[in-house]
């Protein structure tokens, strides 16, 4: 992917603050996009007060250099945002970085945050990547139930990311007082749930090998009618691999909507 220009999105992101007294900028920063771990980095230069891993109280806590990160960024000084700046050439944002708007304290934001971080499904618990900006969007739309929505809006003013295209975006939040933070249980997924989050994974899987097919096919218009094709895939019952990406190369190659 051609790399994005990061300052205009801070430019943004900035001034989304300015206009709202009282509110922060965060950033959940996934390592595991990154090509190297930067727990190092950031903790050399940001107070740990402002840096915390999602990954602390969980069976992978261990798993450091992995972890997704919460960090608190002032874009208003100038050095912290060259800093930044610079730090997010080593991972691609579009993949990697989520932000929000909140006027949480940082530690009630650790801790809301850190029990989002398991999902329950089949019996089984797993991470949940909801701070993945590829997963986020379809999963608030689309496969969260209108409470469990609820529940990532709470402290957010409003989350913003980059879409595969590099172009911001941003979800309205909820902005509520942050009353209650104490441990929740995990998100409860169904299998339907679980089907439409998968869609999201054989779309992205398939744009990987319709490469040199599809034109664009890294584009977000791109991926979002790949994304529909194979939820229509699995409305019709198309279970196999193949013939999933074989119907979608089909919706694909006649230019519509599916």
């Amino acid at each position: 992917m051609t790399p994005v220009p990061i300052s205009p999105w801070f430019d943004l992101l900035q001034q989304d603050c300015a206009h709202t007294p009282g509110t922060q900028l965060f950033f959940i920063l996934d390592q595991a996009c990154c090509p190297v771990p930067l727990w190092r980095n950031i903790t050399s230069v940001i107070s740990p007060q402002a840096v915390h891993s999602l990954f602390t109280g969980l069976p992978e806590a261990h798993l450091i250099d992995l972890a997704p990160l919460l960090i608190e960024v002032d874009l208003n000084e100038p050095l912290q945002r060259l800093w930044f700046e610079n730090l997010l050439t080593t991972v691609d944002p579009r993949s990697g970085v989520l932000a929000l708007h909140s006027p949480w304290p940082f530690r009630d934001l650790c801790q809301f945050f850190g029990h989002c971080m398991e999902a329950r499904f089949g019996g089984a618990v797993g991470l949940f990547r909801y701070y993945d900006p590829r997963i986020f969007p379809p999963l608030m739309r689309d496969v969260l139930e209108p409470e469990q929505r609820q529940r990532l809006l709470r402290p957010a003013i409003s989350w913003c990311w980059l879409d595969r295209d590099g172009m911001p975006q941003r979800l309205a939040g909820l902005a509520e007082p942050p009353e209650f933070v104490d441990k929740q249980d995990p998100f409860e997924l169904t299998d339907p749930q679980l089907e439409t989050l998968g869609c999201v994974a054989d779309a992205t899987a398939a744009l990987r090998t319709f490469v040199d097919g599809v034109p664009d096919c890294e584009s977000e218009q791109t991926f979002q009618r790949c994304y529909a094709a194979m939820l229509e895939a699995t409305r019709i019952g198309l279970i196999v691999d193949s013939q999933r990406q074989a119907f979608a190369l089909e919706q694909l190659s006649k230019g519509e909507p599916v």
